[in-house]
């Protein structure tokens, strides 16, 4: 998939967002009630994501200010599991 401009391209992140949070409530639904929480926590958290995106308005991409920020170290703390 070749994405050509800012719209394209922001039009794929809030698909996946959607696409994040209907896997996290079919999660939820599926599992145990130790995890089930945690899962519509992470549902709500991208529908949260999602919504900030729709309300990203491609004009002022301009005029916005880039802060340089610390990352959480959490992809080395994390191991890839298969489900």
């Amino acid at each position: 998939m070749k994405l050509d401009s800012l719209d394209e391209i922001l039009r794929f992140a809030i698909r996946k967002e959607a696409d994040a949070a209907t896997f996290y409530k079919m999660a939820a639904d599926r599992s145990n009630p130790g995890v089930k929480k945690t899962f519509k926590e992470l549902a709500k958290m991208e529908e949260e994501h999602k919504k900030k995106l729709e309300g990203f308005d491609l004009k002022k991409v301009g005029q916005m200010k880039l802060k340089k920020t610390k990352g959480l170290g959490l992809s080395e703390m994390m191991e890839d599991v298969p489900f």
